[in-house]
C-alpha cells in the first residue's frame, strides 16, 4: 500500500444495516488521491445518476486525502460529497478543523454511505471498523449538545460530524457541522444526511498512515513554520485570522444585499480587526498547522450573547451573515453565525430581535 493510505475503504448500507471493507491498490491510490476524486468515482460507479437527491440509492462520501493527518500544516481538510439538493448534480463540500485527520486516525480513508435507515442512527467509526447505532433520542436535538451525548454514550473522545434541525427536515441548504466549530457549508450535503436518517458520524482512534521519509517532510514543515511569515497574506492571517477576506485592509470586493450592491457601507463595522477587539477569546489551527488562523468570538451578555462553543468564524459565514445581506451590527452577526453551527442551518428557538432585521430572513 501506498504510505500515507490506510489501504481500507469502509462501506455501510444503512437500509440493509450491513458494512464491507473495500481494499483498493496502490494505483487506485495514486490515480485518484483524495476528496473529491474519491466522491466522484464512488458516485459514478455506485450511483444511479437518475436518482433524486434525497432518494435512498444517493451516495454520501466522507474522504480524507494522502495528507490528511500527517503532520504537515495547511491540509488538514475533509470532503464530503453526494449529489447535491441544491444543483441535482455531484456536490463537493470542504471543511476544515480535526476532522479530517480524525477520519484517518479512525483506521480509514474513506467512508461511503449507502441506503437510508428506518430509523434515526449515527455511526460510530473506530479502528477501521463501524457501528450503527440508534440515534433516535438525538433526533431534533442542535449539533452541540448531540455531539456531547454520543460521547458520553460511547465513553471515548471523539470527533462528531452532525446535522441539527435543518439536516433532519431536509432543508436543501442545510449543513454538516464539525466538532461545534467547522462546517462542510455547501451544496446541502447535510440534508442529504437527514434523508438517510442518519444523524451523526463519530470518529474514534488514533493510527497513524505511514509516511515515506519522515526526515524529509519534518525538513519541509520546519522550512514552513520558519518563512511563511515572510508571505505578506499569511502574515494577515495570522494578525486576522481567516475573517480577514472580508476585512477592508483586505478590499475583497464582495457583493451586497443579495447582489443588488457592488460595495457595503457598514464593512468597517464588522471588520476582523473590530470583530476582534470586542470579542475575541481565542485563537487556534487546524491540525498540525502553526498559523493560528482560527478565531472563537463571543458576545458576553444582552439578547445577542453568544455561545463559546459555536464562536469559530471564517469569511465565509462571516461575510454571508454580514456584508451579503447587509448587517454590520457585529453582535447580530455573530448571533447568526452561532445559530447556524449550533443548528446546521436552522434553528427555532432564536428570538427574532436577537438578529439584525436583515437576517431574519435566514432562519
Amino acid at each position: 500500500m501506498a504510505d500515507g493510505y490506510h489501504g481500507r475503504i469502509l462501506h455501510i448500507d444503512l437500509g440493509e444495516g450491513r458494512s464491507w471493507v473495500e481494499e483498493p491498490d496502490t494505483n487506485w491510490y495514486r490515480r485518484y488521491g483524495g476528496g473529491g476524486a474519491w466522491g466522484a468515482y464512488f458516485l459514478l460507479r455506485d450511483m444511479d445518476p437518475t436518482v433524486d437527491a434525497f432518494d435512498p440509492g444517493n451516495v454520501l462520501v466522507f474522504a480524507s486525502s494522502v495528507v490528511a493527518g500527517a503532520p504537515v500544516p495547511g491540509v488538514s481538510k475533509h470532503s464530503v460529497i453526494a449529489k447535491s439538493p441544491l444543483t441535482g448534480g455531484v456536490g463537493e463540500s470542504q471543511s476544515s478543523g480535526p476532522f479530517g485527520a480524525a477520519l484517518k486516525g479512525s483506521g480509514t480513508d474513506a467512508l461511503v454511505v449507502h441506503g437510508a435507515s428506518r430509523e434515526p442512527v449515527y455511526l460510530l467509526v473506530s479502528g477501521g471498523d463501524i457501528e450503527i447505532r440508534d440515534g433516535s433520542d438525538l433526533w431534533g436535538l442542535e449539533t452541540g449538545p448531540a455531539g456531547d451525548r454520543i460521547e458520553a454514550e460511547a465513553g471515548l473522545t471523539l470527533h462528531v460530524a452532525a446535522i441539527g434541525p435543518a439536516g433532519e427536515q431536509c432543508v436543501r441548504f442545510a449543513s454538516i457541522v464539525n466538532d461545534s466549530r467547522f462546517v462542510n457549508q455547501r451544496c446541502g450535503l447535510g440534508a442529504v444526511m437527514g434523508s438517510k436518517n442518519l444523524k451523526a458520524v463519530a470518529l474514534a482512534g488514533d493510527v497513524p498512515a505511514s509516511v515515506a521519509d519522515p526526515d524529509l517532510l519534518r525538513t519541509v514543515v520546519d522550512d514552513y513554520e520558519s518563512n511563511q511569515f515572510s508571505i505578506p497574506i499569511m502574515e494577515l492571517e495570522k494578525r486576522l485570522g481567516l475573517g480577514l477576506w472580508q476585512d477592508p485592509e483586505f478590499a475583497i470586493p464582495f457583493s451586497s444585499r443579495n447582489f443588488q450592491d457592488g460595495v457595503f457601507e457598514g464593512l468597517a463595522d464588522i471588520a476582523m480587526q473590530e470583530l476582534s477587539d470586542r470579542y475575541l477569546v481565542d485563537t487556534g489551527g487546524c491540525h498540525a498547522c502553526p498559523t493560528d488562523c482560527m478565531r472563537r468570538l463571543a458576545v458576553p451578555d444582552g439578547p445577542r450573547a453568544t455561545a463559546l462553543r459555536y464562536g469559530n468564524l471564517d469569511h465565509n459565514s462571516g461575510s454571508s451573515f454580514g456584508q451579503v445581506v447587509g448587517c454590520n451590527d457585529p453582535a447580530a452577526l455573530l448571533k447568526a453565525n452561532e445559530i447556524a453551527e449550533e443548528g446546521d442551518g436552522l434553528s427555532h428557538a432564536v428570538a427574532p430581535a436577537a438578529l439584525h432585521p436583515c437576517q431574519r430572513d435566514l432562519i
